[in-house]
């Protein structure tokens, strides 16, 4: 199922991807003809072979949510275009337009907006989205080859109720004859049900002779049975509000979305909702009007950010979600400045003349402080400035009056930092040197620089010298992260090229980088490296080779445009400013930072780094610092892989190959071709599934191999995953159970998830089961399948894995192809590891839960090589927002 299935012309096909996009990248699934033909008799690339491309259309129209109109001249012209909108309505299907209204009068069009608003139309939809999915699992079932109808799911009755009370005109989906007959015949199977039920009940109770008891639990029964519709519509309202916090751009919007439907009905979908939005300490997030900005900073605690763009200064409260402005009736420079507390902050106008700003008055102050070239903001909060004439002065907060000058020989700044406590400074000049100098302690000339990095003279990339001419115009910045300082320089040319060097406290070189663009800001992580998001650029960049970045910040979206990134004074905080008007200020301590680890075609995790291998079947062992050749395989590796603390394993044709950190160890030769394998039984074996067999072997393959036998399931029921536990399978189904059963195949405990379609099953070394399937349901049971725990993770959950220990989950989720590292004790998000990842099987999660790898296959339309990044997953230190937690927000 899909939430949008998208109807285009060939001409508007790149407008059409790029919505597309905007609504993954917002958590939407999305049907897209990828061909986008008007004549749909040329066969198009994303349809099965053999398929009839009408019934793929008409398919994908009655599994989505939404038939999505990208209306334009082209659209209307195209008759196939004109078919797909026709049997959208037929089947009564819920329609929406984006684009210029050249037709208003269309039938069945409920929902419109202009090209631009997207955003504004999916909130639109948002309060009949639960009715429209019921609509569209309905028509699909109806309309499907394969009728399901002779026997009928808990779900089909729920959605045909779900049908009988929503306002289905005011949510722009409407029932056709069949479908009227269809809803019926399923409340009258619900009704039926309910009915048998109460006759088994009193049967029992009949039998029993318990009289008092039997009056009171068939009334309880009853009342169950025939909640009123008050109560419906509280439920289905606070589905919805679950569903929008989820999605909410800002933490204030979120927060309160998620409070309102916990408030409206305390159920699994509000509860998870609500503890998912507590769960991302590590970035609040604030919307301003889109635009280009120019500078931005953060406080100490990341409650106040200011941020520059144009004639307009912005103030935020990225926790709280306000956002105020300040008009500037004059043109500023290079970067912002803040106060710790985050009361008053700092810019240069471009006259020279020192401003502050006072964020809780909202005011400005023009300070008698002119000729000012580049300023500071010391430990203790104190503003320090350089002026044109090289001199240096200070104040303990916005100079109202004329400050006497301190230290004279500064000339030629372009950017500066108080190294700490010796209070010696490190400054980038405009003659292409960092020095560091002595301050005077009692005024006066300064003296000749402890420490000089011509930086000219840097070798960058191999390059015996470096060609560079700092330009004064471009991003300038010294920066302090940790005991490391990092300095970003801008060189003229018209590319806008950018050097970096990092700096020990005493001034000696520790590394550089070329960067072929411009950076607009640098990032701190906690291990004291810098990151960067390079202008125009899709990726944010580690400034050292061995630096992390944070993941998941810079995407897509931020393609062709600058983002604007700074520090607060003591690096806790980093403030991220996107073009499109996201503001997220990030805690540094708490996000989950990753690095890029080398070129591969898989990498697996162990406990003292990590071993990979390339397309050419080439095994190497990588740990921090070194790299060593391990062997290599005779093919290419099958995606799927397994691993214990210590040991990875591949498969390769019908051999399954080890590896460790001594170099490849013991291989076994199967049957057939291998096409998966995982880690099993509390990692003393793998379960491998080939061409014709299906068993389990030791991990050092000392012992027999091992034929599965399973249960044999009836009504077209299949086994979709397994997973042994002692003598116990553990086995779940395309319908959504799961199952234990002995090693002779004989069922000894089954449960209804109530999950829709294949669910995924693993034991955990408590032997507790988790389970998760295609409505996000996380589910946990005891060894005898007794519910322990319940959450709602997300849409379309497709994949699941446990870290050996049982610490850590990796849930995929198909609608946005992104992967969340969840706890698996508390079933909670831990944070977001993976976006745009289709296939699960290029990410693995260490033995120990704290690391995973992922490796981003190769691009040929980019000609960019296969590459991995490895995400540390940090514990969470800080709530999202201060003092804010269930107990006291939700109390009366």
């Amino acid at each position: 199922m899909a939430d949008f299935m998208i109807s285009y012309a060939s001409a508007d096909r790149d407008e059409a991807q790029r919505i597309a996009a905007l609504l993954r990248s917002s958590g939407h699934s999305v049907w897209l003809d990828v061909g986008g033909l008007d004549n749909r008799d040329v066969k198009l690339p994303g349809i099965p072979g053999g398929q009839d491309h009408w019934s793929t259309i008409r398919s994908a129209i009655d599994d989505s949510s939404t038939f999505l109109i990208l209306e334009t001249a082209k659209w209307h012209a195209s008759e196939y275009c004109q078919k797909e909108h026709e049997y959208a309505r037929t089947m009564g299907k819920r329609v929406a337009a984006l684009g210029e209204p050249l037709n208003s009068g269309m039938k069945n069009v409920g929902f419109r907006a202009h090209g631009e608003d997207l955003p504004n139309l999916v909130r639109s939809l948002e309060p009949g989205n639960i009715a429209a999915a019921s609509h569209s699992r309905l028509v699909s079932e109806l309309n499907s080859v394969i009728s399901e109808r002779s026997w009928v799911r808990r779900e089909q009755i729920k959605d045909a109720e779900t049908l009988s009370t929503a306002t289905l005109p005011e949510f722009g989906v409407s029932l056709n004859s069949s479908l009227q007959q269809r809803v019926g015949s399923l409340l009258a199977t619900g009704r039926k049900r309910r009915h048998q039920l109460r006759v088994a009940i009193y049967l029992v109770i009949g039998v029993l002779l318990v009289l008092s008891a039997a009056a009171l639990f068939a009334s309880q029964q009853a009342s169950l049975s025939n909640i009123n519709a008050q109560e419906r519509a509280n439920f289905a309202t606070s589905l919805q509000l679950a569903q929008q916090a989820i999605r909410s751009q800002t933490t204030k919007e979120s927060l309160e979305l998620a409070k309102n439907g916990l408030e409206l009905s305390d159920n699994d979908a509000t509860n998870a909702a609500f503890e998912a939005v507590q769960a991302n300490a590590f970035r609040s997030t604030a919307v301003i009007p889109s635009g280009s900005l120019a500078a931005a900073a953060v406080s100490n605690d990341g409650r106040t950010t200011i941020l520059r763009g144009g004639l307009m200064l912005y103030v935020v409260d990225a926790a709280a979600g306000s956002v105020a402005q300040i008009s500037l009736t004059v043109g500023f420079t290079g970067e912002l400045k803040i106060s710790p507390d985050g009361t008053e902050g700092y810019g240069i106008d471009e006259n020279g003349v020192l401003n502050c700003f006072n964020t809780d008055q909202l005011s400005v102050t023009k300070t008698p402080q002119k000729h000012v070239v580049a300023f500071d903001i010391g430990e203790n909060g104190e503003l320090l400035w350089v002026d044109q004439s090289g001199g240096f002065f200070r104040s303990a907060g916005c100079p109202t009056t004329p400050v006497p000058v301190i230290a004279t020989g500064f000339d030629g700044l372009l950017d500066f930092h108080i190294l700490g406590s010796t209070q010696n400074i490190l400054s980038l000049s405009m003659h292409g040197r960092v020095d560091v100098h002595e301050l005077p302690h009692t005024g006066g000339h300064i003296g000749t620089p402890l420490k000089t990095i011509d930086l000219s003279t840097v070798p960058v990339e191999g390059e015996t010298k470096s060609e560079f001419t700092p330009n004064p115009s471009a991003f300038n910045s010294v920066i302090q992260c940790g005991d490391t300082i990092h300095v970003v320089a801008g060189i003229k040319g018209v590319m806008r090229k950018s050097t970096h060097v990092a700096v020990s406290l005493r001034g000696e070189l520790l590394g550089q980088r070329r960067n072929n663009m411009e950076m607009m800001g640098v990032g701190c992580s906690p291990s004291g490296q810098a990151w960067a998001a390079p202008m125009l650029g899709t990726k944010a960049i580690e400034l050292s080779s061995d630096g992390f970045y944070p993941i998941g910040e810079i995407d897509a979206r931020d393609a062709g445009t600058r983002t604007v990134i700074a520090n607060s004074t003591d690096n806790s905080h980093t403030v991220v400013a996107h073009s499109d008007g996201r503001v997220n200020v990030l805690s540094v301590a708490n996000v989950p930072w990753a690095e890029a680890a080398g070129q591969s075609a898989l990498a697996v995790p162990l406990t003292e780094g990590m071993v990979t291998v390339d397309s050419k079947g080439t095994v190497r062992f990588n740990a921090e610092e070194s790299s060593t050749v391990l062997g290599k395989l005779e093919g290419t590796p099958v995606r799927s892989t397994a691993a214990t603390s210590s040991t990875a394993y591949f498969a390769v044709g019908n051999k399954i190959h080890s590896a460790s950190i001594n170099g490849l160890g013991p291989s076994i030769t199967m049957s057939g071709p291998v096409k998966s394998l995982i880690l099993s039984n509390q990692g003393k074996s793998l379960i491998v599934h080939g061409h014709g067999y299906l068993v389990e072997i030791s991990i050092d393959f000392s012992d027999k191999i091992k034929h599965l036998e399973l249960p044999s399931l009836v009504n077209g029921e299949e086994i979709t995953s397994v997973e042994i536990d002692g003598t116990s399978q553990i086995l779940a189904t395309d319908q959504g159970r799961v199952l234990v059963a002995d090693e002779a195949g004989r069922i000894l405990a089954e449960v209804s998830t109530g999950v829709a379609g294949i669910a995924t099953a693993r034991a955990l070394p408590d032997h507790t089961i988790v389970v998760v399937g295609g409505n996000g349901m996380l589910n946990k049971y005891g060894p005898s399948l007794e519910l322990l725990d319940s959450h709602l993770f997300g849409p379309m959950a497709v994949g699941l894995q446990a870290s050996q220990d049982g610490r850590t989950l990796l849930v995929s989720l198909s609608g946005d192809f992104s992967v969340w590292a969840v706890n698996a004790q508390t079933l909670q998000p831990i944070s977001r590891v993976a976006t745009k990842t289709p296939d699960i099987r290029l990410i693995n999660v260490s033995a120990d839960g704290r690391t995973v790898v992922q490796v981003i296959p190769e691009n040929w339309q980019s000609n960019s090589p296969a590459y991995i990044v490895k995400t540390r997953l940090l514990e969470t230190k800080e709530p999202a927002i201060e003092g804010l937690s269930r107990s006291n927000e939700l109390s009366p």
